[in-house]
């Protein structure tokens, strides 16, 4: 299904991939070229996590993007937290049966072939799950971060100006919105609560 790698090799290989540290408050970025924030109209979450997860999986073909890595901005597991909300529990399964182990907190290499079905997962994982790090995903060549917010928006980060103009037509020719508002929501409450999302205390 994907391809594991440890987290330090991760980091040696992929050295744009975000860090922090909740002891020291020590946090490394890249340096960002411009951003922007994606979004996708569903009528509900499950809905939009199967849209997000299509609509990513034709942007990366559009843009000739082969596989994505993942990698959590903290050394927590990314099975660190269980939550009995269904479509979180799923994800975790999911995870378990692809041989990601509890205490893994390494990369998880994608290649375009299994994107959309870890992408569902993905989304649930991170939207329900409150305590685990920010997971970001970028190309091979690291020239550009992505980040889905709990709120299900695609954040990109540029990090070379020489692929934003080919981004940029890209997304054109896929079904996302380029998000306006100063802060992300959620689409589908009137709460600012989202359901299914716990935290560890």
């Amino acid at each position: 299904m994907f391809k594991k790698i440890n987290r330090q090799k991760a980091l040696g290989l992929y050295p744009k991939f975000p860090q922090s540290n909740n002891l020291t408050e020590e946090f490394i970025y890249p340096k960002v070229c411009t951003n922007f924030i994606l979004s996708l109209q569903a009528k509900s979450a499950k809905g939009h996590a199967k849209a997000l997860s299509k609509e990513m999986k034709k942007l990366c073909n559009i843009l000739n993007i082969s596989s994505l890595l993942f990698l959590g901005d903290t050394k927590t597991a990314w099975l660190y937290q269980e939550n009995d909300y269904k479509p979180a529990k799923d994800a975790y399964d999911f995870l378990i049966e692809n041989n990601i182990s509890k205490r893994f907190n390494g990369g998880v290499k994608v290649d375009m072939e299994n994107l959309e079905t870890f992408l569902y997962h993905f989304i649930w994982l991170t939207r329900s799950n409150a305590s685990l790090p920010y997971f970001y995903f970028s190309n091979e060549n690291q020239s550009f971060l992505g980040h889905i917010c709990q709120y299900g928006n695609l954040h990109i980060d540029i990090l070379d100006y020489k692929v934003e103009e080919e981004f940029n037509k890209a997304i054109s020719k896929t079904n996302f919105e380029y998000f306006k508002e100063v802060h992300c929501y959620s689409q589908f409450s009137s709460f600012s609560r989202i359901p299914g999302r716990r935290i560890v205390v």
